[in-house]
Order: C-alpha cells, then sequence, then structure tokens
C-alpha cells in the first residue's frame, strides 16, 4: 500500500522497475517495481503542470507522460523532473504507444505521432442530441429521448465521470432527465 494521504487514484502506469500511480495529491513514483515504502511524491516543484493528476502513461521510449488539470508534462528521465507538452486543449487522460500519443480532450482527442512535438485534434463522435420519437428536436411539451441511443456510447467508453466530462456533460444529463419527465407526463410544466 502506498503512504497516507495519496489523494484519488487515477491511473497507473509500469515500465520495466518503473511505477508510477496518479492521483488528486501529484504522482507517486517508485523505481523498484513498486516495492512498499519505495515511493517519492512528485508535484509542481518537480516541474508537474499540476499535483491534481487525471492519467498517467508510459511511451515507447519509456518518456512518463502525465495528464494534470492544467496541461500534459512529460518527463524523460523515469519521473525525476518533468516539462509541459502543449496540447490543443487540457487532456483529460493520456495514452501512448511507442511515440505515438492519445490525448482526449474536452474538443476533440488529440494525436501526437512524433512523441508530443506536434498534435493534430480528431473529431469524434459527440453526445447524442434527445429527440423527439417523431425525430425532430424536443419542443417544450413532447421531449422523449432515446435512450436506447446511450447504450453503444456506454459501453463504448464506461461509465460516466462527471468529473472528467465537467459540466457541459452535467447540463445534458439533466436535460436528459427533463426530457425524460416530459415523457412520462407531457403536460407538466419544467
Amino acid at each position: 500500500m502506498v503512504q497516507g494521504s495519496t489523494g484519488v487514484g487515477k491511473g497507473i502506469a509500469v515500465s520495466g522497475t518503473g511505477f508510477y500511480f496518479a492521483t488528486t495529491s501529484g504522482l507517486w513514483v517508485s523505481t523498484t517495481s513498486g516495492a512498499a515504502g519505495s515511493f517519492t511524491l512528485k508535484g509542481t516543484a518537480d516541474g508537474l503542470g499540476s499535483s491534481f493528476l487525471l492519467d498517467v502513461a508510459v511511451d515507447g521510449s519509456g518518456k512518463v507522460l502525465v495528464a494534470t488539470d492544467s496541461g500534459l508534462s512529460v518527463s524523460a528521465n523515469s519521473g525525476a523532473s518533468f516539462t509541459n507538452v502543449t496540447v490543443p486543449a487540457t487532456p483529460r487522460g493520456i495514452y501512448a504507444q511507442g511515440s505515438t500519443w492519445y490525448a482526449p480532450t474536452s474538443r476533440a482527442l488529440a494525436i501526437s505521432t512524433n512523441a508530443g512535438a506536434s498534435w493534430s485534434p480528431t473529431t469524434v463522435p459527440g453526445r447524442p442530441r434527445p429527440r423527439t420519437t417523431s425525430g425532430s428536436a424536443p419542443d417544450a411539451h413532447h421531449a422523449s429521448t432515446h435512450l436506447e441511443e446511450l447504450t453503444p456510447l456506454r459501453r463504448a467508453f464506461g461509465p460516466v465521470d462527471h468529473d472528467v466530462l465537467g459540466a457541459g456533460h452535467s447540463a445534458w444529463s439533466t436535460s436528459v432527465s427533463i426530457n425524460r419527465r416530459h415523457a412520462a407526463n407531457p403536460d407538466r410544466a419544467t
């Protein structure tokens, strides 16, 4: 077990004997495969853009990639120190395969095929828009969502994490909730 006050766990990455545990209080680093007592907490003093971390990954060359709530931080020395890399928008996670890095953001999926030197935003399917049973946009009296449209998205992306998706998703969830109430009782005022 990692020392007390670790923060909420957000991600784990392993490379050789390097073990990296991203939390909401910083990055716990072990160079001895996570052996008891071997963790050191890394934070802004070590170059991380923020101590509130969202994810961690290791690329094919051993660089440690850390998605923070203020950007992407990269270490070329097993997590001893970090520099910040510019990404088109704040990453909500990070994944690496070789020198290709993937960073989901609130705007798009950012992809770098050259270890973060440049990024290309890629549009991915967005949240489904609630619609009426007739297929048109919902109005105030006949809003009925097709919740079955959400099932493939939930299967593909897993449960909703409101902390990661932010206020925009919460507003959409509220819209779905209100629309379901209208479907059950269309004469009820909002």
